[in-house]
């Protein structure tokens, strides 16, 4: 889970009653945790206070940490002063979408000033709080967004599979147990709300990725499927997707556009390995600036009037969001990329998915459906037997358990909830044989009679 700044005042999640969660994602904190954030230029040093403040708190409450390599300090570029890259996502810190100077956009050079922040990194984390603290080290962020990486000076392709190559070389020589991911190619929100849909997502990410696996340094071995340990790119879903305009009446109906943006980065990896892939940030979009867009997402499925305590279509777009992918940890055939896991973007945000009101300091629908869902995956320590899958426009996903224990989940995108908030439209569907109960987002659960149960957007969990 990626978790904002703001951490004076809102909880950190697990603190909550209900909500729990493994591996805290270091990048949503902004202005504590980035490269440029904890390295002075002044003085050629780092410093490590605010980024401790974070660590201590994953540490202090059982979590994991995902750390992300990103956003050169400017004064470690070759791009300063007057010739600072303002093109960059922070303005007071420009520069940061480019890479260090000692890389050459061919992937060529030194590279020592990544390495020496990457030893100086781990080893204060190790020093700190011990190995295996640091599980995963993420490299780089959606380099395919020019803001967040600029092709035009030397992030390339090419340097950041450098960067992998260094990263592992490194961080494994201080802490042999990190996982380093590869940079975490994302989809874009296109600006066409009639014909944005979910094939148009996936096939966003698969050319720049397939450019980036590619690469080859020495020899014939392709650098990150040999040096990554885990493939990233990021899920967001840009409504409408599946939702308004599509064919589907529903905008949250368009968290079933996951399936298609997995089904793609898998095909894309496949050829080069069978290393598992990890949706290290992703939510309900937000991004329509600058093109605009008619369904501003975040609007469209919070739906601040009324409270957002009453949105049906956040709830539900959360529930279908997560079984997917947690589905995805199984494989429908043999060696295909399987999800490693996937990191919600974010606790207390509000130009995306947000599990906590700053507000009202209470959790969103999506908050409490997360629980739910957390709650069905994890009570029974249940597995996928197959990906979840449609006929038609109804989904489901099945799971095996402690002992004799099953359950199915199901919903339908054909189905509609009350964008202010109101009731969800359902179908009466048979029930399979060995389902006694289902357990709904609200977490009531129900006793089936006659064999039939109400299925519509918001997922519900079939069960013995």
């Amino acid at each position: 889970m990626d978790i904002n700044a703001n951490n004076s005042t809102d909880p950190w999640p697990s603190t909550v009653s209900t909500i729990a969660f493994g591996t805290y994602r270091t990048l949503g904190s902004s202005g504590n945790t980035k490269w440029a954030d904890v390295y002075n230029c002044s003085t050629n040093s780092y410093t490590w206070t605010n980024f401790d403040k974070w660590m201590t708190l994953a540490s202090t409450n059982g979590q994991k940490v995902m750390a992300t390599g990103y956003y050169t300090p400017e004064c470690l570029t070759a791009y300063t002063g007057t010739n600072a890259d303002t093109s960059c996502a922070f303005s007071s810190q420009p520069s940061g979408c480019d890479l260090p100077s000692d890389l050459n956009s061919d992937g060529t050079g030194a590279d020592q000033i990544w390495k020496t922040y990457i030893s100086t990194l781990v080893t204060h984390v190790v020093d700190t709080y011990g190995t295996g603290f640091l599980k995963y080290l993420e490299v780089w962020n959606e380099p395919n967004i020019t803001t967040e990486c600029n092709p035009n000076h030397n992030c390339t392709e090419a340097a950041l599979a450098r960067m992998v190559e260094d990263a592992n070389t490194t961080a494994k020589g201080i802490d042999s147990s990190i996982q380093i991911i590869s940079p975490a190619v994302t989809s874009k929100y296109i600006g066409d709300t009639d014909t944005t849909d979910c094939m148009q997502q996936a096939a966003q990410i698969a050319p720049y990725l397939n450019t980036l696996l590619s690469q080859k340094l020495t020899g014939s071995t392709y650098i990150i499927p040999q040096y990554a340990d885990i493939i990233g790119f990021h899920g967001y879903i840009h409504i409408p997707a599946q939702g308004v305009d599509s064919g589907s009446p529903d905008p949250a109906s368009g968290a079933a556009c996951i399936a298609s943006l997995i089904s793609s980065v898998q095909s894309t990896v496949s050829p080069y390995t069978t290393k598992q892939i990890f949706d290290t940030e992703g939510s309900w979009g937000g991004d329509c600036s600058p093109t605009g867009c008619t369904y501003l997402p975040n609007t469209w499925i919070t739906n601040p009037t009324p409270p957002q305590t009453m949105s049906t279509q956040e709830r539900a777009f959360t529930g279908i969001y997560y079984l997917i992918q947690a589905s995805n940890t199984a494989c429908q055939t043999g060696g295909c990329n399987s999800m490693a896991g996937f990191s919600w973007y974010g606790w207390d945000f509000t130009n995306t998915g947000g599990f906590w009101n700053q507000t009202s300091q209470t959790l969103t629908p999506a908050g409490q459906a997360y629980a739910r869902v957390h709650n069905w995956l994890t009570t029974h320590s249940v597995t996928p037997t197959v990906p979840c899958s449609a006929s038609g426009s109804v989904w489901t996903c099945n799971f095996t358990g402690t002992g004799t224990y099953k359950s199915e989940a199901t919903w339908d995108t054909s189905q509609t909830c009350d964008e202010t908030g109101g009731a969800c439209s359902t179908v009466s569907r048979t029930a399979p044989s060995w389902a006694t109960d289902y357990l709904d987002l609200y977490g009531v659960d129900h006793t089936i009679t006659g064999g039939q149960v109400p299925v519509g957007l918001l997922p519900i969990l079939l069960h013995n």
